[in-house]
This record gives C-alpha cells, sequence and structure tokens, in this order.
C-alpha cells in the first residue's frame, strides 16, 4: 500500500478513530479513579480558642447604610468576632444608626474620630 491509495486512507483514519476512542475510554474510567486524589479535601473544624477576628468599617456621613452594613457584619457565625465602626466625626447620624444596627450586640463597639 502506498500514500495515494484508498484502502491505506481508510485505514489511517480507522487507526485514527480507534486511537481516539480507546483515548476518551480511558479519560472517562480514569477520571473516577484518578480524580480521587485531586479533590479538595474538607478539614475538620478547630476546637479550642479561635483567632480574634475584627471587622473594622470606615464611616463619614454614611446614616442611610450604615445599618445594613453592621447587621451584615454581626450575622457571620465566627466565634471570636468583633465589629468596630470607626465614626470620622460624621455630619449626621451615622453613629447612632450604627448602634442601633447593632441591637446591644456585644459584639460591636462603635470607635468615634478625633482631629
Amino acid at each position: 500500500m502506498s500514500w495515494g491509495e484508498e484502502g491505506f486512507s481508510a485505514l489511517l483514519a480507522g487507526g485514527y478513530l480507534a486511537v481516539m476512542t480507546l483515548g476518551w475510554l480511558g479519560l472517562i474510567w480514569g477520571a473516577g479513579t484518578w480524580g480521587r486524589g485531586w479533590r479538595l479535601k474538607r478539614h475538620s473544624v478547630p476546637t479550642g480558642p479561635q483567632p480574634r477576628v475584627s471587622i473594622c468599617i470606615p464611616a463619614r456621613n454614611e446614616a442611610g447604610s450604615i445599618g445594613d452594613c453592621v447587621k451584615a457584619a454581626l450575622e457571620q457565625d465566627y466565634p471570636n468576632l468583633e465589629v468596630l465602626v470607626c465614626d470620622d466625626r460624621s455630619e449626621d447620624d451615622t453613629g447612632k444608626e450604627a448602634s442601633a444596627a447593632a441591637e446591644g450586640d456585644s459584639r460591636f463597639r462603635l470607635v468615634l474620630g478625633e482631629e
């Protein structure tokens, strides 16, 4: 057989298709088997004291939106969290709105800015 013959072209095409089919079958079969080693593993939740995480929210004249921001921060379920609102000499009721949104939550603290 030579390059120009019809039978040789059919043989090459058939061999190519066979190799591609075996390759895809290998990938399909191997993805489940080999893929187990690539999966992310869940870490167990550590017990004992957690490090302190502080969410610092800088605010100046944010009375219209600070309440939602404080509520969202306090909705976090992290065990050792504090939320600090730094009121930078606001000319509106930003500090009052932030404190009202915290509803007396002990994790909240309002810090008033100074000159």
